[in-house]
């Protein structure tokens, strides 16, 4: 699997973690389950036409999400 053997999921929940925070600055009523569509991955020499590979998608557990946050903001993340 592509995504996991080059760590393309940790990059994926780094990415929905600041996107979840923008939307909360910039949507007033934000909610992740509503306003967060998720995560797509287009391997582009994976992509053949009339097939479905190539294509990855995932949108990661609001819960996970809220867990790496918090970590993200704690002082030890950042040697304090």
């Amino acid at each position: 699997m592509p995504w996991t053997d080059n760590n393309y999921h940790l990059q994926y929940l780094i990415y929905s973690i600041a996107l979840k925070r923008y939307l909360e600055m910039r949507l007033p009523n934000f909610t992740y389950e509503r306003d967060f569509g998720g995560v797509y991955y287009l391997f582009l020499r994976g992509c053949r036409a009339g097939g479905n590979t190539g294509v990855f998608y995932a949108k990661p557990e609001k819960e996970m999400i809220e867990t790496i946050d918090e970590l993200f903001l704690s002082p030890t993340v950042y040697g304090e």
